[in-house]
């Protein structure tokens, strides 16, 4: 029997990218223009800080650790 946790997981990963990857390929097949100074400033000011932010989130500190580092 499969293993469907491993398989929801590796779908959960690539379902995103196959998704993108669709949006591009029809977004250049209907001939639009792609800016990429507005594609990069976005990235720069939502898509990194957003990611930083849900990786501080998602880490786990020892508070040991903490209080020994002064």
């Amino acid at each position: 029997m499969p293993d469907f946790d491993l398989l929801r997981q590796v779908l959960s990963i690539l379902a995103p990218v196959f998704v993108l990857s669709g949006i591009g390929f029809v977004w250049a097949r209907l001939g639009y223009d792609y800016p990429v100074g507005f594609v990069t400033r976005i990235t720069m000011n939502f898509a990194v800080p957003a990611l930083i932010f849900t990786s501080l989130l998602r880490t786990e500190i020892d508070p040991q650790a903490l209080r020994n580092s002064w």
